[in-house]
């Protein structure tokens, strides 16, 4: 990240990746999203996993207590069982609050 983060701030990630193959072929790609902090390293019990489906993602990363209670560093996007050759590129991050206040 460009700069940390306090996840106290955010409850969900919205990232875009585009890939050199063909989106039906990674629909039902497993992915999961490690995060580091300033607390903690990156750990398999502190990470959220969800499939590829399009490339576009809103992960509801807020409702992770270890994401909530840090200053977060650093994101890693693993990917299982990905052709090997396959590039993905991250064309938009953005880090999001739910409005509780907002009107109908």
């Amino acid at each position: 990240l460009s700069k940390n983060i306090s996840g106290k701030n955010f409850d969900f990630s919205y990232i875009e990746l585009i890939s050199n193959k063909i989106t039906k072929d990674l629909k039902d790609k497993k992915m999961q999203l490690f995060w580091e902090s300033k607390e903690n390293g990156m750990s398999e019990n502190r990470t959220i996993r969800f499939d590829y489906g399009n490339g576009k993602f809103l992960i509801p990363v807020g409702i992770h207590p270890a994401w909530f209670y840090s200053n977060i560093t650093k994101l890693r996007i693993d990917f299982d069982n990905i052709e090997s050759g396959t590039e993905f590129e991250i064309k938009k991050i953005e880090f999001l609050k739910l409005d509780l206040n907002r009107k109908k």
